[in-house]
């Protein structure tokens, strides 16, 4: 098959065995690659699998899948995913992540690995060529991920590593745990890094021996697809989204975001944060930057690199780093008050060192400081800390806390759910949850059509399946019918958010970084030139939608429901600032949703009619 390695490495660590096996046919012409193949794949596993079934079942799988771009010299394609299911959900998990590991895996001569079974004690895989190695992995257990990476490069001196491992989040079962790579990108949200922790595994780790065959794979019409992706590119480099992001990366949408009310402030309860300024995108670029980490094959680079030597507090002083995204910066910043950036660069170091999400982490911190300061928890619940708005010190203890499981960060490190229930009806009203998925930095608030897409995302809370909060910003594409006239709109949300969720299913599938727009007739020349099968975009709405719709088949098998569809309590009390005093009407932009998606209001469940349209009703059978 043009554009792909036809081959999937299963890993089963439990008899530390492994086999290679051509890719299945069948789902690669249904399901294109990246998230959706992964889902396909998953659903063959779990569907014999009785029951709801455990993110740490040893028979649950680890997938890591690259897509039909991953590899080539198409800009933005240096993604890959990683999908399992999440223990801190139960759903469906999925994350993107990029770098340089997933163009790597393919060019070693692969499309995808897929992880089964427990270890008994730590164990990295070693990839090099054809050969897979189990080596012990005791003397990395309780590195940060840092440590892991200089242990393993040291003992390596002669290869260039590419690695995937976890902090002692991952190897303490915390349930917003992410998965690192050497690049210093991060799979977050859905706790993958603790079940790579639930498998003892610490790190995957690439070699590559030699330049030879493998460096190359198949395309469909070479010469072609070298025009098309410098056509594409010149399309992706006149955007708006490409100049912010390649001068300012995602933080340069801090001053922006606070000026339309998109940027919780105080955990949820305050419009707009005055000194969004001093934690933005611009001070990190007039006073800290050094440099970009651009991922494979991309000229934009949006992640920041910075230096910090000469702060008045010595434990800032970060050296030359990763720096913080704008989910980041705000989780740590605008969320409890702070505005000291350099704080924020100490936290990101710290959650990035761990392992830890820093949307779920950010989140469930700055819900503990607004039930201290309602005096609902007092510093006695949580090990005598005192959580007061502003103040980072306690920040700081309480991720040390979570990363390693020890007093009050037992409770903490299941999320803010978890804490609600602990701590009783009055705090559980507070947490900013949907479907057990901490909220990330974006307010439905300021931007309606993220309330369906928050509500209906196969991953929980999510602001990266669909998109809304782009195309409501002017990311909108017209001649695909995702388009939107009124940011405080509710009518017709429900529609445009499910197109675009497809469209969004499509790049993570393809894969393509959600931040390279190049128009819908480059995507599809791209993918027809690259695998000589013909796409258009009827074709890929249709991949797209039998993807998401096979990602809701696994959730309902997972017990999901419908009554999680609604906003946290804090999401439906209007503010001053730049929302207006508006909120979303969920429930309208649910009927357009399910009316449009041909699903069941009540149960949640594709139609029968949909299910036959997408070929899913022999699995849905199965996976029920």
């Amino acid at each position: 098959m043009f554009g792909y390695r036809n081959k999937i490495l299963f890993i089963n660590l439990a008899d530390r065995i492994y086999r290679t096996e051509e890719l299945n046919r069948s789902f690669v012409e249904q399901y294109l690659g990246g998230s959706g193949l992964a889902a396909r794949y998953l659903a063959e596993i779990i569907k014999d699998i009785p029951g709801t079934v455990d993110a740490f079942n040893e028979r649950t799988p680890l997938v890591i899948m690259t897509g039909p771009l991953s590899g080539t010299k198409a800009s933005g394609s240096g993604k890959f995913e990683i999908c399992s299911l999440s223990p801190r959900t139960g759903l469906w998990a999925e994350s993107n992540i990029g770098g340089k590991f997933g163009p790597e895996l393919k060019l070693l001569g692969y499309d995808g690995i897929i992880i089964t079974g427990k270890s008994d004690k730590p164990v990295s895989i070693f990839l090099e060529d054809d050969d897979v190695k189990f080596l012990d992995a005791s003397r990395l257990w309780g590195l940060t991920n840092n440590e892991t990476w200089r242990t393993l490069d040291n003992e390596n001196p002669e290869k260039k590593l590419k690695i995937l491992s976890i902090g002692q989040a991952g190897e303490n079962l915390v349930l917003f745990a992410n998965i690192r790579n050497n690049d210093g990108k991060s799979a977050g949200r859905v706790g993958l890094g603790a079940v790579m922790g639930s498998k003892k595994l610490k790190s995957i780790v690439l070699v590559r021996k030699s330049e030879k065959s493998s460096r190359e794979f198949p395309v469909s019409n070479p010469e072609k697809f070298k025009e098309a992706v410098a056509d594409s590119l010149k399309t992706i480099q006149e955007t708006m989204m490409f100049q912010l992001m390649k001068s300012l990366g995602t933080s340069g949408y801090m001053g922006m975001g606070n000026e339309w009310g998109d940027t919780p402030c105080k955990y949820w309860t305050q419009g707009s944060f005055e000194p969004v300024e001093e934690i933005s995108g611009s001070v990190m670029a007039d006073k800290y930057l050094v440099g970009r980490n651009p991922c494979y094959a991309c000229s934009m680079g949006c992640a920041r690199v910075i230096e910090v030597k000469d702060s008045v507090d010595p434990r800032f002083n970060v050296g030359r780093t990763h720096g913080p995204e704008y989910e980041t910066l705000t989780a740590f910043g605008g969320l409890i008050l702070n505005k000291n950036i350099e704080s924020i660069f100490y936290a990101n170091q710290l959650c990035n060192e761990y392992g830890l999400d820093t949307i779920s982490c950010g989140s469930v911190i700055a819900y503990c400081y607004l039930l201290f300061d309602k005096k609902i928890i007092k510093a006695k619940d949580l090990d005598g800390i005192e959580p007061a708005w502003g103040a980072m010190e306690p920040a700081f203890a309480l991720i040390e806390k979570i990363a390693k499981r020890q007093g009050v960060g037992e409770l903490l490190a299941r999320g803010v759910d978890a804490v609600g229930a602990h701590f009783g009806p009055e705090a559980e009203a507070l947490a900013v949850s949907i479907n057990k998925n901490e909220v990330p930095m974006h307010d439905p608030r300021a931007l309606f059509g993220s309330a369906v897409m928050y509500a209906t995302s196969p991953r929980g809370a999510c602001h990266l399946q669909g998109e809304m909060y782009n195309v409501e910003l002017g990311g909108q594409r017209p001649d695909i019918g995702i388009e939107t006239e009124d940011r405080f709109q509710d009518t017709g949300k429900g529609r445009v958010c499910a197109l675009s969720q497809n469209l969004t299913t499509i790049y993570s599938s393809m894969i393509l970084c959600h931040f390279h727009l190049p128009n819908i007739q480059q995507i599809c020349n791209l993918l027809t030139l690259e695998t000589g099968k013909e796409y258009s975009w009827e074709t890929l709405n249709t991949v797209g939608e039998r993807i998401f719709n096979l990602k809701r088949l696994i959730n309902l098998k997972q017990g999901y429901t419908t009554q999680h569809e609604r906003l946290p309590h804090l999401l439906t009390q209007p503010l001053e600032g730049g929302t207006e005093g508006n909120v979303p009407d969920l429930e309208a932009q649910l009927n357009d949703y399910y009316e449009f998606r041909k699903w069941d209001r009540r149960t949640g469940r594709p139609t029968a009619e949909k299910l036959a349209e997408l070929g899913l009703r022999e699995l849905a059978d199965e996976l029920k």
